[in-house]
């Protein structure tokens, strides 16, 4: 619908819609006004049928009333007889002008989609003028025409969509990113139409992909260095080229698209077993490819959210691809601590747990070492309390083999909402004979585990403590790795008494190699232990009893075994001579606190308690005849002026 000819009646009807001559009708949109027709229109739309429906109701005769309003002034035409003809052409113009001015409507429409732009189009429709379509208009004007009624205009629209919008995905992930949404019912039709092509694409890239693989550059091909690198295309790469697209529509789109994947049976867990470069496959596209972090997070919660739903429901379940599984466990608690995003962070955790109850009940069937991996030290923990629970419920037999899945899930959900619990479950119910060594090798790799995170001090006191809680005494025979493991803890951080006896509770001396065991008994931290130092004589108490390891009690070195004894005895007696030091020096400051007026109140009760006791200004204490009895008290100094801050400080230094 191109320019016409001048002569003819669309050429007459293009130039009368450009002037706005003869016009019968005023629209206003908002603040523009536009000039039309009425005929034109109701041709074309059913919304101005309606109107000019409506006005011919109200008023059938108004032209008859304009004209006999026009002719009704007295001698009117006994003057227009007197006129000359030239002068009678113009008072009828005149005339014809006046009656056509009488008979213009107005019709106002303010809450029109798409404003003043679209319905200037559709209004050129009308006049025969072929609509400008873009991918920036086409939605505002098909929104004008479903408001207006124009049902070719619509039509138009719609062929516009499928030749230029909805013909591959590449240009419906364009037009979405760019897409505004008019809030009309033309949202949900392009909308649903651009996410079912992309989604279509998603899948077919998913069911089309072989295996996944990294790109190999030219230099690592010809083994020679060159200014550029050319990368050679994996057979991977259309999935990659689809994945990173769609992470960058808004989130509108790419949360529904996440739902629509998820829903199908698409699952990459099967084309994994074909390639154990899979989670170098992750790391190129999250790392590499995608520059920001929101991208990232979508394509984790994709792949992980569909890995989830269609892995096998029973054992084994993560089959051949654990590298797939821990890469995206690795960067699910990665991403966790890099967003700011709630909603992000709490789809993360929800995907996140899951993982870790997979995980960690097949954490004996990994393909690779716990090392190999970068997990946190809470992820590692969650992992092990659910692989000892699961190691638990099979030695009591609560799980029938027909819903073993099931109520394995359902309790691994209630030891995520409950962590603690692990804690109190008594450690020895587990048996490490009857699980054939699993344990014992899980034990081992989170030793080698600890001591990489005391090496990089990302670890607390507390984990630490808890992860070595979370497997039952007896299960390393072995205690080398943890040795050095707390050994490196220790060093690495400043710990408090009670924390180093914490730590060097769980090494078994016994359980050392000849060369760890002699490095150990040259660590006086260790060696001073009371556990320790009780293994130890022991151990030489049973040397001198004369049998001892096929030796006879002559060939052994009475006078080396004597050192070792009394070298262990005055670390004891160094040990117990420093803490009393330290007792003795509470004492004293206790009993100058005393002497000064401070008031004391027996340990456990406050000033503030109902029925606690309280000692009285009055109550008087004898430091002379003070004794271990004191330290049942607790001294709660008043607050000085503070004039006297300095004058303390200054005492105290």
């Amino acid at each position: 619908m191109g320019s016409k000819k001048e002569g003819s009646f669309a050429g007459w009807l293009q130039r009368v819609r450009k002037t706005g001559e003869h016009s019968d009708l005023t629209v206003k949109i908002q603040d523009q006004e536009f000039k039309l027709h009425m005929l034109p229109l109701v041709n074309e739309s059913t919304y101005f049928q309606s109107i000019n429906s409506a006005t011919s109701n109200s008023n059938p005769d108004s032209s008859t009333t304009a004209t006999t309003s026009s002719s009704s002034s007295s001698g009117g035409e006994a003057s227009t007889a007197k006129l000359d003809p030239q002068d009678k052409r113009k008072h009828h113009r005149h005339h014809r002008h006046h009656h056509h001015h009488q008979q213009i409507k107005e019709v106002a429409i303010d809450e029109l989609p798409g404003g003043g732009a679209a319905f200037s189009i559709a209004a050129d429709f009308c006049y025969i003028i072929r609509p400008s379509f873009t991918t920036a208009n086409v939605a505002a004007v098909r929104a004008a025409a479903e408001f207006l009624g124009m049902a070719d205009l619509i039509d138009s629209t719609k062929k516009f969509l499928y030749s230029n919008v909805f013909l591959s995905w590449k240009s419906c992930v364009t037009f979405l990113r760019e897409y505004q949404p008019i809030y009309s019912s033309t949202d949900e039709y392009i909308e649903s139409r651009a996410l079912k092509v992309v989604t279509a694409a998603c899948t077919k890239a998913f069911l089309d992909t072989k295996h996944v693989s990294v790109p190999i550059s030219s230099l690592a091909i010809a083994a020679s260095a060159s200014a550029s690198t050319t990368w050679h295309s994996s057979p991977s790469a259309n999935l990659k080229d689809v994945l990173i697209a769609v992470a960058q529509l808004p989130d509108r789109y790419s949360m529904q698209l996440l739902d629509q994947l998820v829903a199908s049976d698409t699952n990459l867990n099967i084309k994994c077993r074909q390639s154990r470069s899979v989670r170098e496959w992750i790391d190129y596209l999250l790392r590499s490819e995608c520059k920001r972090i929101k991208p990232r997070i979508w394509i984790v919660l994709c792949l992980a959210r569909m890995l989830l739903k269609n892995a096998p429901r029973k054992r084994p379940w993560l089959e051949l691809s654990s590298q797939y599984w821990c890469s995206l466990l690795e960067h699910a608690a990665g991403l966790m601590a890099q967003t700011d995003d709630p909603a992000a962070r709490a789809s993360l955790a929800a995907v996140k747990a899951s993982l870790q109850r997979r995980i960690g009940a097949s954490l004996h069937e990994l393909d690779d070492y716990i090392q190999a991996y970068s997990f946190e030290p809470e992820t590692l923990l969650a992992l092990v309390r659910h692989f000892m629970a699961g190691r638990r419920r099979r030695r009591r037999g609560r799980i029938s083999s027909s819903s073993h899945a099931a109520l394995e899930d359902e309790e691994m959900e209630d030891l995520d909402d409950n962590p603690e619990e692990e804690e109190e479950v008594d450690r020895e119910e587990v048996d490490v004979e009857q699980g054939e060594g699993e344990i014992e090798a899980v034990a081992s790799e989170v030793d080698g585990c600890l001591w990489g995170y005391a090496e990089s001090g990302v670890i607390s006191c507390e984990t630490f403590v808890a992860l070595e809680r979370a497997f039952p005494p007896g299960s390393r025979g072995n205690h080398d790795m943890l040795y050095s493991a707390v050994e490196k803890m220790i060093a690495k951080n400043r710990l408090g008494g009670d924390e180093i006896h914490k730590l060097w509770s769980f090494v078994d001396c016994s359980k050392l190699s000849s060369g760890v065991y002699d490095k150990a008994m040259r660590n006086a931290s260790y060696l001073c232990q009371p556990h320790v130092l009780e293994c130890v004589l022991r151990r030489h108490s049973e040397e001198l009893d004369g049998d001892h390891g096929g030796h006879h009690a002559s060939s052994i070195d009475f006078r080396d075994v004597m050192h070792k004894v009394i070298k262990a005895s005055l670390k004891l007696l160094e040990e117990n001579s420093r803490r009393s030091k330290e007792i003795k020096e509470l004492q004293k400051q206790y009993a100058g606190l005393v002497s000064s007026g401070f008031k004391v109140y027996p340990a456990g009760e406050d000033d503030g308690g109902d029925g606690g006791h309280r000692r009285g200004e009055d109550d008087s204490v004898d430091d002379s005849n003070s004794t271990g009895d004191d330290d049942n008290y607790v001294v709660i100094p008043p607050v000085p002026p503070r004039s006297e801050i300095t004058e303390i400080k200054a005492e105290r230094t």
